[in-house]
């Protein structure tokens, strides 16, 4: 299990720690169909692990992307672009790097990896495959690791949705 201080920090460990979470959420992906998918994560660390285990169950049948808050708006557009415009390919990126004025409504599916604290970032990375093209329902799917850091910040967020009446 990862200690809480690890979350939301880049500087994550390798494999073992995270390993049986990327390649459950890699499984996932590989499985999609058709392959649509978004990969959401908090932190760069998840998205660069996810991205590179995804790419190699995929191999270079389907294109992976990534995105994160350093990648620069112009190549974020174009990577954006690009994700629309295959019919089958996988866009992971973190939660942050975003979050307005992006639709990815091509995607049949978004898999969080790792999810925010607050709600609504989640909301929002979920809302991003809503849209004018979306072709019927998508699905949305969290992993979480059981008794974890992540466990509790899942089950803090159940409660004050509860607690909001959601």
């Amino acid at each position: 299990a990862a200690s809480p201080d690890l979350l939301g920090n880049d500087d994550l460990p390798d494999p073992p720690v995270y390993g049986g979470k990327v390649e459950a959420v890699a499984d996932y992906v590989a499985g999609v169909e058709p392959l649509k998918a978004l990969c959401w994560a908090w932190n760069r660390k998840m998205v660069d692990l996810c991205a590179r285990r995804i790419q190699e169950k995929l191999g270079e049948k389907f294109p992976v992307f990534r995105i994160d808050g350093a990648t620069h708006p112009t190549e974020r557009g174009r990577v954006v672009e690009a994700f629309q415009k295959y019919p089958e390919a996988v866009l992971c990126a973190t939660l942050s790097s975003m979050k307005e004025g992006i639709s990815l409504d091509t995607a049949t599916s978004a898999v969080f990896a790792q999810k925010s604290w607050n709600p609504d970032d989640n909301d929002q990375a979920a809302a991003r495959i809503l849209g004018p093209d979306q072709k019927g329902v998508p699905l949305v799917v969290d992993f979480v690791l059981t008794d974890t850091a992540e466990q509790l910040v899942e089950d803090a967020l159940r409660v004050r949705l509860q607690n909001d009446g959601l």
